[in-house]
């Protein structure tokens, strides 16, 4: 790294060489005012009240266009400088509805205007639902704005409120460009454009089509980096400013990608993208940016547990629920004792439902294994890499991964390896919106998409000529030397798919990345307890449900979740807490265990499903259940003795063949594995819990 010294308003510091002055000021707590630069875009330049004096050169340059240089020689607080960012600032405010700039009550406004506020007005006094977190509302501040100095034209343009998530307001719009700048440069998807000319310009789609017909995927990226109130998420948008901010995990895939959990009044109010480097890195899809706070705020959420009786439903206590729970089970022959656990449980919960089923129910628990497709899914775990392994890639397969919602913020990841020369190759069954930006194609279809790739394997390292897509893509993979694969959910429930692209990955030598959609997959696998214990009889004497809806008839269910059934009145319901009122574990694709940590109480009377299932235990006359939080459950699953019960599954299993250990870029599956035997700190480091 070179470095290089410049003076700003007097002081000498220190830059990298290739920042701008900006981002040299920025870098030695100097304040230079900006409105269109962002940290993670590129220059644009397009506010100039960041314009600055620089000794030797003409007029006043914006600082976050110019490099700096060795011996510069910089002003940022002049009077010409801040007389001409008063006039900047007052003709962007001429197209803007400013009232609450300038008002002299608008430090009473919180008190005085709560009822206008509630009327969801989208513009005017006290109405705006970017208050209080607008960026102009801030540098009004700083320059000392009090009145209204020229004209104000009001644009009279619509409120866009027809696509999902998100309202425009573009009357609120100051044309800094940070939106477009987003939807184009990072996300390759150029959603958003300017249009028109002149006095005429906005931000818009082309064709002014909606965001779902321009292909948006709705990452919430422009929302994310918008200085005023022109993009507004609907769920939020009057919900004020969060008092608190909780870093979490994401728990709609097993990518677990870091958030940050919004938190106003005991409630989550919404979720922003986590900073994670190695992960998601300040992105995120649109389940986690937008569905969450929904979620976990669903006015349909269970809250007290209840019993029915004659086909009416009862609330009752946890001590009585709790008490006929386990009578039921109790006197339910185990042969006719059906269990069903959802792979979204946290490792904790997996662990004692585990112990639960052996120790209380003395079920066969499924091995997670043959639920999985063991020839093929056990050999493609064999090569397991990780996200930061993939951006080291010289050829990316992504196959079966549909990346328009559910995966969104990998295509920031794909652009990079494309700029960084990597080749992107899409295979999947028909076309998908990966393909705008893949440089080759396999396609495949429902029926025989093994036979597809039966030709890829057959063709690597023979000659060929062809100038088909395909042969483009077996060249690719043939002459490239960190070949990667990523693996999405169309072909992952697919066993001769799965045997197929292990084929390929061995004889490519190349990391893999499984990426299904169920939040705890790998966890599930970890602790063996994946699928559900089959009862004997077509319809058991009792089915428990455990964060899940109910797969097959029963004569009595046990329905243990944060949401209601679907066509199906449950006989006892135990509510649960979502991941956002408890602590927990998830283990991710890249067999990391990502913490998640309490935001907000538990909704109503609900509780942590280990918490239920340990209680029902004890009930039962079980003993090794006394957990009185999730310290207890860790000391336990990190102990020799329950070794049996919580080990590291599938992979464990193919560590022990000794010398076949598979190694990608230098590192051993072994060290990224081990982690699972000693998952969390030490008991010691836990005591405090």
């Amino acid at each position: 790294m070179t470095l290089l010294s410049l003076t700003i308003n007097g002081k000498t510091v220190q830059a990298e060489k290739g920042q701008t002055i900006l981002q040299a000021a920025q870098r030695n707590d100097i304040d230079i005012p900006t409105l269109c630069a962002y940290k993670d875009l590129p220059p644009f330049g397009g506010c100039r009240m960041c314009v600055v004096e620089v000794d030797g050169m003409r007029g006043f340059p914006t600082a976050c266009t110019t490099p700096a240089e060795e011996g510069m020689i910089v002003r940022t607080e002049t009077t010409a400088l801040q007389t001409l960012r008063l006039e900047t600032f007052n003709m962007l405010l001429s197209e803007h509805p400013l009232s609450c700039l300038v008002c002299p009550e608008k430090g009473n406004c919180t008190e005085c205007m709560m009822t206008i506020r509630k009327g969801g007005v989208t513009t005017g006094c006290g109405s705006c639902p970017k208050d209080q977190q607008c960026e102009l509302q801030t540098l009004a501040k700083r320059l000392g704005v009090d009145e209204i100095r020229l004209p104000v034209k009001y644009r009279m343009y619509p409120v866009e409120k027809f696509d999902p998530f998100y309202d425009r307001d573009y009357n609120l719009c100051i044309l800094c460009g940070r939106c477009v700048q987003v939807c184009d440069k990072l996300h390759i998807l150029s959603t958003l454009t300017f249009i028109e000319r002149g006095s005429h310009t906005k931000v818009g789609t082309a064709f002014e089509r909606s965001h779902v017909d321009a292909g948006c995927s709705f990452c919430g990226a422009c929302v994310d980096r918008c200085p005023v109130g022109a993009l507004t998420e609907k769920t939020r948008k009057w919900e004020g400013v969060a008092e608190s901010e909780v870093e979490s995990i994401c728990p709609y895939c097993s990518a677990g990608c870091s958030i940050r959990l919004q938190v106003r009044k005991g409630t989550v109010i919404g979720c922003l993208p986590g900073e994670d480097p190695t992960l998601n890195a300040g992105n995120l899809c649109v389940h986690g940016r937008f569905g969450l706070s929904e979620v976990v705020n669903y006015p349909g959420r269970l809250k007290t547990p209840w019993r029915q009786v004659d086909g009416h439903k009862f609330e009752c206590g946890w001590e009585e629920v709790i008490e006929l729970a386990a009578a039921k089970l109790a006197a339910a022959n185990p042969q006719n004792i059906s269990l069903q656990i959802s792979t979204n449980l946290p490792d904790e919960d997996l662990f004692v439902a585990r112990k639960f089923a052996e120790q209380v129910l003395h079920l066969p628990v499924p091995d997670a294994g043959k639920a999985v497709s063991p020839s093929g899914f056990e050999r493609l775990v064999q090569r397991a890499a990780t996200f930061e392994q993939m951006r080291q890639a010289d050829c990316l397969l992504v196959a079966g991964l549909e990346t328009r919602y559910s995966a969104s913020w990998l295509e920031y990841e794909f652009k990079q390896l494309k700029q960084n020369g990597a080749t992107l190759i899409s295979a999947g069954n028909g076309k998908r919106p990966l393909d705008r930006f893949a440089n080759e194609f396999i396609y495949t279809n429902d029926e025989g998409a093994e036979e597809a790739f039966v030709d890829v394997i057959d063709r690597l390292g023979r000659e060929n000529q062809g100038a088909t897509t395909l042969d483009r893509a077996i060249c690719a993979l043939h002459n490239s030397r960190r070949a990667f694969l990523l693996i999405g959910p169309e072909y992952l429930s697919n066993p001769r798919m799965l045997e197929q692209l292990a084929i390929l990955a061995e004889r490519l030598q190349a990391g893999v990345i499984c990426l299904p959609m169920q939040g705890n997959f790998y966890g599930a696998i970890h602790t063996g307890i994946m699928g559900k214990s089959a009862s004997q009889s077509s319809q058991p004497e009792v089915l428990y449900c455990i964060g899940d809806q109910p797969e097959q008839p029963a004569d009595l269910i046990l329905y243990q979740n944060a949401f209601p059934t679907v066509d199906v009145l449950a006989d006892i319901g135990l509510p649960t807490a979502l991941f956002t009122e408890r602590d927990g574990t998830y283990t991710n694709v890249e067999f990391r265990q990502r913490r998640f940590i309490k935001a907000v109480e538990p909704a109503g009377l609900a509780r942590p499903d280990w918490q239920i299932i340990a209680g029902i235990a004890r009930q039962m006359g079980a003993s090794g259940f006394d957990y009185h939080s999730i310290g207890d459950i860790r000391k336990e699953m990190t102990s020799s003795d329950t070794e049996r019960i919580w080990k590291p599954g599938l992979a464990a299993e193919l560590l022990s063949i000794s010398g076949n250990e598979p190694v990608f870029m230098g590192s051993p599956l072994s060290t990224r594995v081990a982690g699972l035997r000693t998952l969390f700190p030490s008991p010691e480091a836990e005591a405090g819990e």
